[in-house]
């Protein structure tokens, strides 16, 4: 069997897995604390054909989008320079690990008192949870590369950019490519406990309606599966594309 459908046999399986224990979870506990399987997915064709739902939607999206943007251009420079200079990438390790360690909600009330409540604040506090895994990622795997290439690159007399093209890109984009999926991730994460807070738009805004309304239980559990397969989605693309670089990469070194 190739490992494709190997793969694919897994995640079948898995898939299987996880609905008979809720289908099952959902005969247990009170249908108030969580809807079933079927239930849940009839609520989010219902929400998928409201104008309203959309418009919630995309503010989301807005706010996910251009704070993912800032993760990258900020994120992949902090982590290239962090990993060309040792002296200042050992300075800042231990202080980049340790915030990133940290629960972040605790520090949202800073970037409501800067931002203030709206667009602005989610997309700060978006990028502020994407843009750590992103730098350690891009930092570690630059700090480890050949110094006999950047010796080589130097005495070409090649500009950052060209550097960059040359010889950072193509050696740590499988691990930027890593990193960027976790920055997303968290980048979505951070968006939305935002809107969860202190909002008055969005999907956490909507999460947090519904909960507040009542506690809607099949809408609020539509809406966290949306976000999750959104997420999966999202997680599967770069995950075809990490794939595709690491066969690339076998295939350069191995003639193959």
């Amino acid at each position: 069997m190739s490992g494709w459908r190997r793969g694919m046999r897994t995640y079948g399986l898995v898939v299987v897995f996880f609905l008979a224990g809720w289908q099952a979870i959902s005969w247990i506990v009170p249908r108030f604390a969580l809807s079933s399987p079927w239930e849940t997915v009839q609520t989010l064709v219902y929400l998928l054909s409201q104008s309203w739902f959309f418009s919630h939607l995309s503010i989301t999206l807005y706010e996910t989008i251009l704070a993912y943007l800032f993760v990258i251009l900020t994120g992949l420079s902090v982590g290239i320079v962090l990993g060309l200079s040792r002296f200042w990438g050992e300075v800042a390790e231990p202080y980049i690990v340790s915030i990133y360690s940290l629960p972040k909600v605790l520090l949202y009330p800073i970037f409501l008192i800067l931002f203030t409540v709206g667009a602005a604040s989610k997309i700060a506090f978006g990028w502020f949870h994407g843009i750590f895994p992103l730098i350690i990622m891009t930092r570690n795997t630059v700090k480890n590369i050949n110094p006999v290439y950047l010796k080589i690159a130097y005495s070409f007399h090649l500009n950052f950019f060209q550097l960059f093209k040359a010889i950072l890109l193509p050696y740590a984009l499988p691990s930027i490519v890593t990193g960027l999926r976790l920055g997303f991730n968290l980048t979505l994460l951070g968006v939305v406990l935002g809107e969860l807070i202190a909002s008055s738009r969005g999907l956490g805004y909507l999460l947090a309606a519904r909960a507040a309304e009542g506690f809607i239980v099949e809408e609020v559990i539509a809406i966290v599966l949306f976000l999750f397969l959104f997420a999966l989605a999202i997680n599967g693309g770069f995950g075809l594309w990490e794939r595709s670089l690491t066969r690339g990469e076998r295939a350069a070194r191995y003639g193959r």
